[in-house]
């Protein structure tokens, strides 16, 4: 392996960790306080059921992406997993805006 392979394998750890540490971050907020953080955003939960729902769709989605991109870092075989992961969310987050 020549150096320049050791330089773009450690790219494309330093690419998942940071994303996985937004994507971390994104779902910590929104699950241990969903009313605080939705209320910054002008979004207010009137039931149980919206605090739930709320937890589940903007918490425990990131939470997934960020566990799927960590657990993608370690592996070489499984760098492209992660990198498609952080490429399919993108692409749909940015056709979806």
């Amino acid at each position: 392996m020549d150096a320049l392979s050791k330089i773009g394998i450690w790219v494309n750890r330093t690419v998942l960790i940071a994303i996985s540490i937004v994507f971390a971050s994104i779902a910590f907020k929104f699950l241990f306080n969903p009313i605080g953080t939705t209320s910054e955003i002008n979004i207010s939960l009137g039931s149980a059921a919206a605090i739930t729902v709320a937890r589940v769709s903007l918490g425990g989605f990131p939470l997934v992406i960020s566990l799927l991109t960590v657990s993608s870092i370690f592996s070489l075989s499984q760098h492209l997993r992660g990198i498609a992961t952080v490429v399919t969310v993108v692409a749909i987050l940015t056709i979806a805006t």
